[in-house]
């Protein structure tokens, strides 16, 4: 009898073993660091090291491997221009103090807003620091692991309350270039994960900051503050997650148009919503995509098309849709 009780004992410290070993695997060690997250924040996102690079990163997701490839021309002004090839596909972005535009080739459009109208994730953290420290554990790391030959800091962004993912993000300790950015459940399961695969700096060049040619011609969309209206005399949100609330409303500069552009936020996670008389969009269909962290639903409401994208659960993002109503 004792021998069988201390051979289970044997087989469920095995057990116990394994698990804490694959959960130490999602799970980010205890940050140890003399600078604090908050001051971190304000050196990343302030910071005169940033110069331009090449890149190619790796994006592992429940729905399949995917690799995009990275070009960004840094000035010393502030202005920038970040090239995107994802999927076969081109996206070029420019940016200046005054204004961010964007170029979708496969739309033919070009949509452009004031800077800072529709800010990071790591924006709104560094802004809402001291609310959403109540609900997210901010640990910085300043001896972590290397990425594509980089040395890194580690940023752990986990969420205490359900239904919130949590962020690890590994940056680059010369550049401040995010190199691998981790996406945790709230069991701290590791859901998806962007690396980088290689990084390659470049020398800053002096000239003019140049847009593709490609970009000549497009539909241009502008987005502005919409303060003559505000989104709840298009649509009422009933019902959002504890903390979100409203962090910005654009509508399209374009007399009568109905189009809005909404940032719902709860000081890091977002939710973005697009209300639409014109909408184009499909919901996801397959069951891996829908396991993706990036979640899309689309409904209409009275003639409108209403899009919510988010990285939320799917069922949190379907509530918020459900307690919409014009």
């Amino acid at each position: 009898m004792n021998k069988q009780l201390s051979h289970r004992r044997v087989q469920v410290g095995i057990v116990d073993s394994l698990l804490m070993f694959f959960s130490a695997l999602f799970l980010p060690s205890v940050a140890i660091s003399a600078t604090s997250p908050d001051e971190f924040l304000d050196d990343f996102l302030h910071s005169d090291k940033r110069g331009s690079y090449s890149a190619s990163f790796v994006f592992i997701k429940p729905s399949g491997l995917q690799s995009t490839d990275v070009f960004v021309d840094m000035r010393d002004d502030g202005t920038y221009k970040r090239i995107i090839w994802f999927n076969g596909a081109k996206k070029e972005m420019t940016s200046t103090p005054l204004k961010t535009m964007h170029y979708f080739p496969a739309k033919q459009e070009k949509v452009s807003y004031l800077a800072g109208q529709l800010p990071s994730r790591l924006t709104l953290l560094f802004n809402n620091y001291q609310q959403a420290s109540h609900y997210y554990s901010i640990k910085l790391d300043e001896n972590a692991e290397y990425v594509a030959g980089r040395e890194t800091y580690r940023l752990s962004v986990m969420a205490k309350l359900p239904n919130r993912y949590s962020r690890v993000y590994w940056i680059d300790k010369a550049k401040f270039i995010i190199l691998r950015v981790d996406v945790l459940d709230e069991n701290g399961q590791l859901i998806e994960r962007m690396k980088c695969t290689s990084l390659v700096l470049k020398k800053p060049d002096s000239g003019e900051l140049l847009v593709s040619s490609e970009g000549i011609g497009y539909k241009a969309i502008e987005l502005i503050p919409d303060v003559t209206e505000g989104p709840n005399n298009v649509i009422t949100f009933n019902w959002l997650p504890e903390h979100y609330k409203i962090v910005q409303s654009l509508r399209v500069d374009k007399i009568n148009s109905l189009e809005k552009h909404i940032m719902l936020s709860d000081g890091f996670s977002i939710v973005r919503v697009v209300v639409s008389p014109h909408g184009h969009h499909t919901n996801k269909i397959a069951a891996n995509h829908q396991r993706d962290v990036w979640q899309k639903f689309v409904f209409t409401l009275e003639n409108k098309q209403i899009l919510l994208t988010g990285e939320l659960p799917l069922h949190s993002i379907k509530e918020i849709a459900g307690a919409i109503s014009h």
